[in-house]
């Protein structure tokens, strides 16, 4: 029987627990959730890795202290013919004029 199970993602030097789960029927005051992120630094500090914690799950974290932080993806596009670069920008578009503010004003 499984109390908790963590899955660990590493790309280069930087660490995230993107499957993070623990059995809710167990007494609370266990703190298997806790332990599950500890085990996370502890890697981390084995390895020398940075933690990155993630978005997702936005109203849990704040419940457990988080703070909300954009995350961006860049692209580099100037190698790209015109017409790619035209299409990257109709699809950046929505996203950082709708979809980043929409996320800010929900708190996710």
């Amino acid at each position: 029987h499984l109390d908790g199970v963590l899955g660990l993602f590493v790309v280069g030097r930087t660490v995230t627990a993107p499957i993070v789960g623990y059995d809710l029927s167990v007494d609370r005051r266990r703190g298997l959730y806790r332990l599950l992120m500890a085990l996370v630094f502890e890697r981390a500090a084995e390895n020398g890795w940075r933690v990155n914690l993630s978005s997702g799950a936005a109203h849990f974290k704040r419940l457990r202290g988080g703070r909300p932080a954009t995350e961006y993806a860049a692209i580099h596009s100037a190698h790209l013919s015109p017409g790619r670069r035209a299409a990257l920008a109709a699809l950046m578009a929505p996203v950082n004029g709708i979809g980043i503010p929409l996320m800010r004003w929900l708190h996710l």
